[in-house]
């Protein structure tokens, strides 16, 4: 018993000794390798802010216009899902104290040149916790005007529109109500129920029916009776339910998620590099405490323990510059959660996201770091005392062993990963097997870039019989004699390097399958709309029967087909986006079933494959679409790999969308001209017609370039998040290579002491930082074509879409030269800093 305190005691004296004074004594180290592995987690960070931001915003209006109702109703459609005679039932169940009707739309309001993106509330007088009382006088049913919050109404102008299904509402007076200040943080519009049914393009029906309960009923007891009085189709949620409607995470999610992966893989060998070179330094210290008595277990847990303090102090740091870089990335967010569903997103930074950060950094740090510990405890005593270490240990090291080891696992994860996806990664255990064999490909081939680097830099051979060669020999000799400083330089600039190509070819990939879809919807056809090309499904603000029809009637126009999108709730309460088309497109592979078109001429649904795999459904299956009487089970005939809307996508014709979800306005107009006609003159005919809404016009050409300059949008948080990580990694670059000057003073005095001279220092030391940088770099980028298609397979599970192998040469050109470059000067600082003192300062202190 007595034998655990003492081994307690010796492990803690081991960790006072070579750890813990190792960090005391070189701050600028420890600092450096905390920095390192807080880029990893800085990208982690930011995107769960991103996350809990848009959660809590969409939340937060759903709480607020749900007031004290502890029950909502939404039908099949989450716009105008809800008829009549469902209200009329809802409200003689037993315990229902009152229903409340409410339409909930996405529009603009266009003020001067200026628009701004709203959420417009049709209520009537019942919603008394959402309009001020005294709006809504005795005997009223309805407000009696248009009303807004002071923020949004003192900034109108008299002649402020908003845009509408059926045309531009005019607002010449609106009531200011300081209550709606707090409502998505003023950006609402409340109108009277029935002229938000008529603007809106709602008929009889509505949105959400919020039922409030009786004071002697349960809420629970009074859902189940709604459940089974309504029927199939409907959905009774709870106010702990979350909001329906589209939740721009389901398509930004993944792709952060991807981009998170990558920075985890990154952060780990970064730190994993770092520790293995305080090991090497620490050698001779590890001996004498050895010789001592300590344990190898005290060795490791000392080095462990260190990795863990290291890892704490790189989560603060990392959570911090996470929080820097949520802010553009919630701002990107912001404008498609508002485009989507008028919500506003502020930036929100919970406690759990702080937690999570903290947690993550400490257990990489610890992983990273059990490799370099095991070594720790392998050290040569009797070689290390005798001075023989330096030479045995790096005449016996072979580094290609370990570079075969990690092309191994970096080539097999590859595999893995498309092995899991070849049928579409339609099973759930194929998504996590590919998003893992992701992390894995990223950290074998980056550390095998490194150690390939350090067998092509062995494999050199100087002539040493040329005198002007000499600073090349002395500098190769150093990149030779210390394997473990040169795997650490050519790593630390393959991590850039791989990053920047792997980025640009997946964001030149999503630009390219977007200009795809877009040529092959327009084909030969003038495209319209009312509002923006990729803002037609979101928007309350579509074509008015009005608008059709003048369309229709224009003398060139021989046939005009519509496009809408619908979201739905599925029976398990799940959100899937309905495309109606009276001409169906499809520009996407196919996963399973027969071709497209075939299933729509037979009334069978096209289906995503993240939509098949989230509700295990297969070619065959039957889904449950519409509400009510109206409701019918729809067979799947094809699943196709389509990013469009997170993967949850149902393809069907027009008319078909209409018998299931009842009249929809179109977003999108394609006419085709009659023979003889030119696009060009209808355009013209257009132009010159007078519409009750603006309506715009492209050609082919023209909707394409609008369409990818649109996704634009959906692109900046990834971009943002790009030029994050790729800063992280410069950073972790220079970094790396300061602690690797930093462990070479001695190193340098030696050679000063033997008569080279200050610029001859610098010569060799910068000649070692381009040999050694400039090889990691060309082994990074050639092994980033395997990661690149590791993670086009990940985007088949995450993002639902094959994308093009795209290998962007330019990219992976310059951010290698600027690899270099930041090595170089990395290296060449702490090289000036030694040799500012005299050599034999240098050799004493260290």
């Amino acid at each position: 018993m007595a034998l655990a305190p003492r081994r307690l005691a010796a492990t803690l004296n081991v960790l006072r000794i070579i750890n813990l004074r190792a960090i005391r004594r070189h701050t600028l180290r420890a600092l450096l390798a905390a920095l390192s592995l807080g880029g990893g987690v800085a990208v982690a960070v930011a995107v769960m802010i991103e996350t809990t931001s848009v959660r809590t915003a969409i939340d937060d209006v759903g709480y607020r216009i749900a007031g004290p109702a502890p029950l909502r109703i939404v039908g099949a459609a989450t716009r105008g899902g809800i008829e009549p005679a469902v209200i009329n039932t809802a409200s003689r169940v037993p315990g229902v104290s009152a229903t409340v009707p409410v339409i909930r739309a996405v529009t603009l309001v266009r003020n001067r040149d200026h628009e701004t993106f709203v959420l417009a509330l049709g209520i009537d007088c019942s919603a008394q916790w959402i309009i001020d009382p005294e709006v809504c006088q005795p005997g009223q049913r309805e407000p009696p005007t248009l009303a807004t919050s002071t923020t949004l109404g003192r900034s109108l102008i008299p002649s402020a529109t908003l845009a509408t299904d059926v045309g531009q509402l005019s607002m010449p007076t609106i009531q200011q109500v300081p209550q709606l200040d707090t409502v998505n943080n003023g950006r609402v519009v409340l109108l009277p129920l029935s002229t938000a049914k008529a603007q809106f393009a709602r008929s009889d029906r509505v949105d959400i029916l919020y039922v409030k309960v009786a004071d002697n009923s349960s809420a629970s007891a009074v859902r189940a009776r709604l459940i089974d009085a309504l029927g199939p189709g409907f959905s009774v949620l709870t106010r702990q339910d979350p909001a329906r409607g589209f939740d721009v995470n389901t398509v930004l999610l993944p792709l952060l998620g991807i981009f998170a992966l990558v920075a985890v893989g990154v952060g780990v060998i970064l730190i994993a590099q770092i520790t293995r070179l305080s090991v090497e330094e620490r050698r001779r210290e590890i001996a004498v405490a050895a010789a001592l008595g300590a344990s190898p277990l005290s060795t490791i847990s000392g080095f462990l323990a260190e990795a863990a303090l290291l890892g704490a102090a790189g989560s603060v740091i990392g959570i911090l510059i996470g929080i820097v870089i949520a802010r553009p990335v919630v701002a990107s967010a912001s404008e498609l959660t508002e485009l989507f569903v008028g919500v506003n997103v502020p930036v929100v930074v919970e406690p759990s996201v702080v937690a999570v950060g903290l947690g993550t950094g400490v257990l990489l740090a610890v992983l990273a770091a059990i490799g370099p510990s095991l070594s720790a405890s392998k050290t040569a005593i009797a070689a290390e005392l005798s001075g023989r270490a330096a030479h045995e240990y790096n005449r016996s090291r072979s580094v290609w062993p370990k570079a075969v080891a990690m092309l191994a696992i970096g080539f097999v994860a590859v595999l893995y990963a498309r092995m899991a996806t070849t049928a579409g990664g339609l099973e759930p255990w194929q998504a996590a097997v590919t998003n893992g064999a992701v992390v894995v490909a990223v950290i074998g081939l980056l550390w095998a870039a490194a150690y390939l680097s350090v067998w092509a830099i062995t494999s050199i051979r100087s002539r040493p019989d040329r005198a002007h060669s000499a600073t090349l020999t002395v500098a190769l000799s150093g990149l030779r004699a210390n394997g473990s400083r040169t795997s650490a330089i050519a790593g630390a600039v393959a991590v850039p390097v791989a990053t920047a190509i792997l980025l640009s070819g997946f964001l030149a990939a999503i630009n390219r399958g977007v200009g795809d879809v877009a040529q092959a919807q327009a084909n030969g056809r003038l495209v319209l709309t009312t509002t923006r090309f990729t803002d037609f499904g979101s928007m309350d603000a579509k074509f008015s029967p009005d608008t059709v029809a003048k369309l229709a009637s224009l003398p060139g126009v021989g046939t005009l087909e519509r496009m809408a999108e619908i979201e739905t709730t599925l029976a398990n309460g799940s959100l899937a986006f309905v495309r109606a088309e009276d001409r169906p497109t499809f520009p996407f592979p196919v996963l399973a079933g027969q071709a497209p078109q075939v299933s729509i001429d037979a009334d069978r649904l096209v289906i995503g494959g993240i939509l098949a795999r989230e509700n295990g459904l297969r070619v065959g299956d039957t889904l449950l679409l519409g509400s009510g009487l109206k409701a019918r089970k729809m067979t799947i005939g094809t699943i196709l790999a389509t990013p469009e809307v997170g993967g949850r996508r149902i393809q069907m014709p027009y008319r078909l969308a209409e018998q299931l979800f009842g009249p929809q306005p179109a977003g999108l107009v394609f006419l085709k001209p009659k023979a003889g006609f030119s696009p060009e003159r209808i355009s013209a005919e257009i132009g010159s017609s007078h519409f009750n809404q603006p309506v715009k016009v492209v050609d082919p050409a023209g909707y394409r370039t609008a369409v990818a300059s649109g996704e634009v949008r959906f692109l900046k948080p990834l971009n943002t998040l790009k030029y994050g990580l790729l800063a992280i990694a410069f950073v972790s670059v220079s970094s790396t290579l300061v602690l690797v000057g930093i462990r070479r003073r001695r190193e340098i005095a030696l050679i000063q002491a033997l008569g080279a001279t200050r610029s001859k220092v610098f010569a060799i030391t910068t000649l070692e930082a381009i040999v050694a940088s400039a090889t990691g770099a060309l082994f990074s980028a050639a092994l980033s074509i395997a990661i690149i298609e590791a993670v086009r397979r990940a985007a088949i599970v995450d993002v639902g879409a094959v994308t093009p192998f795209i290998f962007p040469l330019s990219e992976a050109i310059r951010y290698a030269a600027l690899a270099t470059m930041a090595a170089i000067l990395a290296a060449v600082i702490p090289a000036w800093r030694s040799t500012q003192a005299a050599p034999s300062t240098a050799l004493r202190e260290e």
